[in-house]
């Protein structure tokens, strides 16, 4: 339930900051920011080693990030 909730909140916080802003490289830094943090959280819920969770990335955003907008 709370690696669900975690990860609801990355969509939210991801949307959140594509829709409010344009697509500027400090946005994208706070992208890489927020999955890091996320994937911290969820690596130290499951007892999981510190990287080992790396589903995505923000550079797998980046073309959508630069070119939607």
């Amino acid at each position: 339930m709370i690696i669900t909730g975690i990860a609801l909140s990355l969509s939210d916080s991801i949307i959140g900051l594509r829709l409010e802003t344009g697509p500027a490289p400090e946005d994208h830094h706070k992208l890489a920011l927020l999955m890091d943090a996320c994937a911290d959280s969820v690596e130290r819920i499951l007892g999981a080693p510190a990287g080992s969770l790396k589903v995505f990335t923000a550079d797998d955003f980046k073309g959508w990030w630069e070119t939607s907008g």
